[in-house]
């Protein structure tokens, strides 16, 4: 398993692109949101009140709605993944240093040679821990969708 997360880790720029694109995808349905707002807005109040169903005006204020109820979680989980990479960034620098240390270790001389240090529980755990935010995000991005659908039925 160790393997697996070493070999994910290096792929940190990757993550990084993913979570850039997802923040800017929610950055876009923000814009969106903020046109229904302004199309909503630009009638009178009794033009508002007098719209029917299936009119501009209607679909306006459902998208006004509904978009800040699952936007906001979209744009966490981008940014989740990329702290999530900023982390992995950290373990490939870590991992390089020790290997790296370990090589200059092998150079020296059996007798006088210090034992390489066990990997910290902390070190050990942040991959999962890392995944586990990923997937609250995850199911806080589902969430949100689910709630968006009672949202815009009403």
């Amino acid at each position: 398993m160790e393997k697996t997360i070493n070999s994910m880790m290096k792929h940190y720029k990757m993550f990084v692109g993913i979570g850039l694109l997802i923040v800017l995808i929610a950055f876009a349905y923000s814009l969106v949101g903020s046109n229904a707002q302004a199309a909503f807005f630009s009638a009178g109040k009794a033009t508002r009140e007098a719209a029917g169903a299936g009119s501009a005006l209607v679909a306006a204020n459902v998208v006004r709605h509904s978009i800040p109820t699952w936007v906001p979680s979209l744009k966490f989980l981008g940014l989740g993944i990329m702290l999530g990479a900023i982390t992995m960034a950290l373990g490939v620098i870590a991992t390089t240093l020790r290997n790296l240390g370990i090589d200059i270790m092998s150079k020296w001389p059996a007798e006088l040679r210090p034992g390489v240090p066990a990997k910290p529980r902390s070190a050990k755990m942040f991959p999962m821990l890392m995944m586990m935010g990923w997937m609250v995000f995850l199911i806080g991005l589902i969430w949100a969708f689910a709630l968006n659908g009672t949202v815009s039925s009403y």
